[in-house]
C-alpha cells in the first residue's frame, strides 16, 4: 500500500509533465494528419499507459535515483517503441530476426543462410510475406492492426540436411531476443506474441546494461544517462538487433574507464579483468571497437595500485584481445579443423576482401580521398542519426531540429558537470584509437555491395549510430575547453545550481524521448 501511495504521489507531482505528454499526442495527430478524424485508439491507449507508468515509477525530483530513472525511461518508452515500430522495419531486422529464431531453436552453430531459412522456418517465411512499406513499397505496414499477422500460428522449424549450410557459432548477442521468442512460444502459439516478446526482451537487456553502467559509474553518471537516452538508441534497441549489446557495452566501458581516470581509487588487476571482459563483448556486435580495450594501458602509472598491477593489466588485455581475434577467425578455424564446415551466406558477404585491399593499395590517391571523405562525414552522420532516430521514417522537420538543439544543450550541460581531468597522453591515444576504429568501420562497409562498389567516391553505408562510442567520450574531451573561465558557454551557465541542473537534464531527456515516440506513433501508422 505504501508503494502504491508513493507512486500516486509521484504521479501527482509530475502532473505538469503528464499534461505536456498528452499535448504531444494531440499535437502529433494534428501535425501529421491535419485532422482528428482517425484516432489510432489502441496505440493511443498504450501511449497513455506508458506515460502513467513512466511518471509513477520514476523519481525525477531525486538526482540520486538516476540509475532507476534511466532503467524505467528506457524500459517503458522502449517497450512502447517496440509496439509502435512496424515489424521488420528496424535496421536489417529480417537478418537479425532469422538469427534470433535459430538461437531460439537451440542451435549453437549457424545452420543455414537467410535465403534457405525461409524454407526451414515457417514462422520466418510467414513474417517475411507480410506488408512492409520500406521493403515492398506497400501502402500498409504490419502492426497490431494487421489481422493476418495476429492470427499467424507458430510452426516448428524443419532443419532438413539438404538445406543446411553449417558454419561458425551463432552470435551470443541474439540470446536476449531468442529468450523472448522462447517465452512467447511457451505462453501462446501466435507468432505475434513471440515476435513482440523477442523485441521486448532485447530492449530490456539494453535497459539492464544502462542501469548497470550508471550504477557502476562513480563520477560520470549523468553523462552516461544522457548518452544512453539518445533517441536512436531506444528505437534501434526496440527491435531485433545486436546494436543494443553494442550501446550497452559502450556505456559500461565509459563507466569503468572514467572510474579509472577519476583517480579516487587505484586500478587493480580485477578491475582490468572486468573491463577487458566488457570490451570482449564488443567483438559480437561492432568488432573494431574492441580496440577500446587498450585504453587502460595509457593511464598514468600512479593510477595503478603498483607497477606490477600495470604489467598484469598488459598481459590480461593482450589475452582478451587474442580471444576476440579467435572469434573473428572462427570460420577459418572450423574449415581447417573440420573440413565439412561451410561459411553460411550473411546479408553482407565480404568475398572480395583481398581484391578490395589490393585495389586500395594500388590506388593510394583514391584511397586517401576516400578515407578523408569518410572522416569528414563522421560529425555529419552522427547529427543525422540524432536528427532522424526512427528507422525508415521521415518525420516532421521540426522534430529533427528539436532533437539537434536539445542534445547540443544537454551535452554542453553534462560537459560542465565533468569533475576530473584527463592527461594529454590518454587523450592522444584515445583519439588515435578512435581514428583506427573509424578507419576499420569504413573499410568494413566497403565490403557491403548494397552501399559501396570499388570506384565510388563516398562510403555511404557508414551511419552515425556506428560512432556511438565517440558520443560518450565527448564531454570528457570537451570539458577542458568549455570549462575555461573565459569561454562564453561556461560564463552563460556559471550561475546554474548543480543539483537543479542535473534534475533539469533528467526531465529534458524524458520530454524529448516522449516527444519522439508521440510523433512516430502517427508517422508509422
Amino acid at each position: 500500500m505504501n508503494l502504491i501511495k508513493e507512486n500516486f504521489e509521484e504521479l501527482r507531482r509530475n502532473k505538469k509533465l503528464f499534461l505536456l505528454f498528452t499535448i504531444f499526442l494531440i499535437f502529433g495527430q494534428f501535425l501529421l494528419q491535419y485532422k482528428f478524424a482517425i484516432w489510432p485508439k489502441l496505440y493511443m491507449g498504450l501511449a497513455v499507459l506508458a506515460f502513467v507508468m513512466l511518471l509513477s515509477f520514476c523519481r525525477l525530483s531525486d538526482k540520486n535515483k538516476i540509475s532507476r530513472n534511466a532503467f524505467i525511461l528506457i524500459a517503458v518508452m522502449g517497450i512502447l517503441n517496440a509496439f509502435i515500430m512496424p515489424i521488420r522495419q528496424n535496421l536489417d531486422e529480417n537478418t537479425h530476426y532469422y538469427h534470433a529464431l535459430e538461437v531460439a531453436d537451440g542451435k549453437i552453430r549457424n545452420q543455414t543462410n537467410e535465403k534457405n531459412f525461409l524454407m526451414v522456418s515457417p514462422d520466418f517465411l510467414g513474417v517475411a510475406k507480410l506488408p512492409s512499406k520500406p521493403e515492398y513499397k506497400s501502402l500498409l505496414n504490419t502492426n497490431l492492426y494487421n489481422q493476418e499477422f495476429l492470427q499467424l500460428e507458430h510452426i516448428p522449424s524443419n532443419y532438413e540436411k539438404e538445406l543446411l549450410d553449417v558454419s561458425g557459432f551463432n552470435n551470443p548477442a541474439y540470446i536476449p531476443s531468442a529468450l523472448g521468442i522462447v517465452a512467447g512460444r511457451l505462453i501462446s502459439d501466435k507468432v505475434a506474441v513471440s515476435y513482440y516478446l523477442g523485441r521486448i526482451f532485447n530492449l530490456l537487456f539494453y535497459a539492464f546494461l544502462v542501469w548497470a553502467a550508471v550504477k557502476t559509474s562513480r563520477n560520470y553518471k549523468l553523462q552516461i544517462f544522457v548518452t544512453a537516452a539518445i533517441p536512436y538508441t531506444l528505437w534501434i534497441s526496440s527491435g531485433f538487433t545486436y546494436d543494443n549489446l553494442y550501446y550497452g557495452l559502450i556505456l559500461l566501458v565509459l563507466a569503468q574507464i572514467t572510474n579509472f581516470l577519476s583517480g579516487d581509487k587505484k586500478v587493480t588487476f580485477s578491475n582490468v579483468v572486468k573491463y577487458s571482459f566488457t570490451c570482449l563483448g564488443l567483438v559480437f556486435c561492432k568488432a573494431p571497437t574492441i580496440l577500446l580495450m587498450l585504453l587502460p594501458l595509457f593511464l598514468q602509472k600512479n593510477n595503478y595500485k603498483s607497477p606490477r598491477e600495470w604489467l598484469k593489466a598488459v598481459c590480461t588485455i593482450m589475452s582478451f584481445l587474442f580471444l576476440g581475434f579467435l572469434w573473428l577467425v572462427q570460420n577459418m578455424l572450423f574449415k581447417f579443423f573440420m573440413p565439412g564446415s561451410h561459411s553460411a551466406d550473411q546479408i553482407i558477404e565480404n568475398t572480395s576482401s583481398g581484391g578490395r585491399l589490393s585495389y586500395f593499395i594500388n590506388h593510394p590517391v583514391y584511397s586517401v580521398e576516400l578515407i578523408l571523405r569518410g572522416f569528414s562525414d563522421v560529425v555529419v552522420t552522427i547529427f543525422e542519426s540524432i536528427q532522424k532516430p526512427q528507422p525508415f521514417f521521415m518525420q516532421a522537420g521540426f522534430l529533427g531540429f528539436t532533437n539537434i538543439i536539445v542534445f547540443i544543450v544537454l551535452f554542453v550541460l553534462i560537459t560542465l558537470q565533468v569533475k576530473f581531468q584527463v592527461n594529454k597522453i590518454f587523450v592522444r591515444m584515445l583519439l588515435a584509437i578512435f581514428s583506427i576504429i573509424t578507419l576499420g568501420i569504413i573499410y568494413a562497409i566497403t565490403g557491403d555491395p548494397r552501399v559501396f562498389e570499388v570506384g565510388d567516391l563516398h562510403v555511404s553505408g557508414v551511419q552515425g549510430r556506428y560512432h556511438f562510442y565517440m558520443l560518450g567520450f565527448v564531454p570528457l574531451l570537451l570539458a577542458p575547453v568549455i570549462k575555461k573561465p573565459h569561454f562564453a558557454v561556461n560564463n552563460l551557465f556559471s550561475n546554474f545550481d548543480e543539483n537543479k541542473t542535473q534534475l533539469f537534464v533528467m526531465k529534458l531527456v524524458f520530454i524529448v524521448t516522449v516527444l519522439n515516440s508521440c510523433v512516430a506513433l502517427y508517422g508509422y501508422l
